[in-house]
């Protein structure tokens, strides 16, 4: 009853937006460029958009200036409305250079006990941000030249999951709001938290990896929770304030 996107189409932003509202499954060939995509549930549906393939099949694809916008719907009676981007069948993951994840409700029906989750999830790797890079010139005596990284940043008001074979948070801000959780899980591989990631939680942050999980973020929070855990957990930053919670 709407518009239909076939499974072998590729879409390509220049800038603009893609909305995806209360369908259960849809299925796209590749997305590249710069703009947003937002997925929105209703309360008779959730929405999913699947991606099939990468642009490059033979690396991680790196998508810059690339905002995602998920919204949910918590409900009463039944479970709430999931708004889902999954690169499921895509190769060897994505790199989300710069931009936001926003993700919030959309809508509460009745007391709204029963939670959506807002989730992007990957087959491969998931990477957000940039590292800032270093070099020095030996020919000419100049010294080091720093090139600045680039930061994709997570507005977490929803209760959202991000989950790969292995997560890298690189360069971000990530704030979560009071009564969200956001759960980032590696399915087969590690978790990494750089020391350019900043927190700023009020609500639970759960990183989980199926390996090593490695924390070098300085994490200070005088409300929110922080929960640990992996096959090994090694903390290089400093924590303070909140709640942790360590081990499996």
């Amino acid at each position: 009853a709407g518009d239909t996107l076939a499974t072998s189409a590729k879409v390509i932003f220049q800038k603009g937006e893609l909305s995806v509202i209360g369908v259960a499954d849809k299925t796209v060939g590749s997305i590249d460029g710069s703009g947003t995509i937002t997925i929105d549930a209703t309360k008779t549906a959730g929405s999913t958009l699947k991606v099939t393939s990468n642009v490059d099949s033979t690396k991680a694809q790196t998508f810059k200036d690339f905002n995602i916008n998920l919204g949910v719907v918590n409900t009463a009676s039944q479970a709430g409305q999931n708004a889902t981007l999954d690169f499921g069948d895509a190769n060897n993951g994505q790199v989300f250079a710069s931009g936001v994840l926003k993700t919030t409700v959309v809508e509460t029906v009745g007391s709204g006990t029963a939670h959506g989750v807002a989730t992007l999830q990957s087959s491969g790797s998931l990477t957000f941000g940039t590292a800032t890079q270093e070099t020095t010139s030996s020919t000419h005596g100049n010294g080091a030249i720093k090139v600045q990284g680039t930061s994709y940043n997570f507005d977490v008001q929803a209760d959202t999951k991000v989950a790969g074979t292995t997560v890298n948070l690189v360069t971000s801000t990530v704030s979560v709001a009071e009564g969200s959780k956001l759960t980032v899980s590696a399915s087969t591989g590690n978790v990494a938290v750089y020391d350019e990631v900043a927190f700023q939680n009020k609500g639970l942050v759960s990183l989980e990896a199926k390996q090593d999980l490695t924390f070098d973020a300085d994490y200070d929070a005088s409300a929110g929770k922080l929960a640990l855990s992996g096959a090994n957990v090694t903390v290089t930053g400093t924590i303070k304030g909140g709640e942790l919670q360590l081990g499996a």
